[in-house]
């Protein structure tokens, strides 16, 4: 077995190669998909829920309140 790396440069190429991999004649091992330009919080925006991402805010102030107590 060969490992190749390629840039699909169109559409049409692309449904080609799942074509090919559907016929079992080739495997795709991964899909990197490019994103120029786009920065990562935009990216990841969405990725939690408001609700997470209150319980998440609470745990990190009570964790900075922890370092400010004397021992």
């Amino acid at each position: 077995m060969e490992t190749l790396t390629i840039d699909v440069n169109s559409p049409q190429a692309l449904k080609i190669l799942e074509d090919l991999e559907a016929l079992n004649l080739i495997r795709v091992v991964s899909r990197h998909t490019k994103t120029s330009g786009q920065k990562l919080s935009e990216k990841l925006y969405g990725s939690i829920s408001d609700v997470q991402l209150e319980q998440m805010k609470e745990e990190l102030r009570q964790m900075r309140n922890e370092w400010n107590r004397v021992i």
